[in-house]
Formats: structure tokens, sequence, C-alpha cells
């Protein structure tokens, strides 16, 4: 399925777990719009393009095993806890997030 950018309707919602969901597409720019969101999990899933800016502070982000690339850039006073990601390691790795923040990198 895709993540409609629908999303951006719902400012409450705290967590979005959409791990190991078969989700695919790009992760609308509406995401945004979730000032309450604290848990940001969509791991094992096929996800492409770019998450550019994160407003909003988060308990905890999960990406790894997408096809997620581009640098993820975080408004100065998040205080993000885990953050785990695929971080540009090995080299040859064609799309890779760059995120100076991650906890923990899994390729």
């Amino acid at each position: 399925g895709f993540l409609s950018s629908d999303i951006g309707d719902f400012p409450s919602l705290e967590k979005l777990l959409l791990t190991d969901n078969r989700m695919q597409g790009s992760i609308p720019s509406e995401i945004d719009k979730l000032s309450s969101l604290k848990d940001l999990l969509l791991s094992y899933n096929s996800f492409t393009g770019s998450i550019t800016y994160l407003p909003m502070v988060l308990d905890s982000l999960e990406l790894q095993s997408n096809r997620l690339k581009g640098d993820v850039t975080f408004e100065a006073s998040n205080k993000i806890g885990p953050f785990v990601s695929d971080c540009g390691s090995p080299s040859w790795f064609k799309n890779v997030l760059i995120c100076v923040e991650c906890t923990q990198c899994c390729n």
C-alpha cells in the first residue's frame, strides 16, 4: 500500500507504526503536520525518496530497510530518542540516508 497525504489530517496522532507492512512510494511531506507524533516506525517497507526535514520531537524513529536517500535534518530543538536507519555503510550502497543523529546503523 501507500501512505496517503491525508496522514496530515491527524495532527493529534502520537504513534505511526507501519513496520513491515509492504508499504511503498514516497513518505508524504504532510507528515510534518503531525505535531504530536512521538514514534515514527517505518522500517522494513519499500518507501522511496527522502525525508529532508522532521519538525516534530520524536521519542523514536526507525527508517531502516527502505529505499530512502538523502540527508535527514531535524528541527534544532528536536531531542530525538533512538534513531535506527541505513546510514551509508558500506560506501557502495546507492540509496542511503545521511544522518548525523543515528543511534544505530543497519547496513
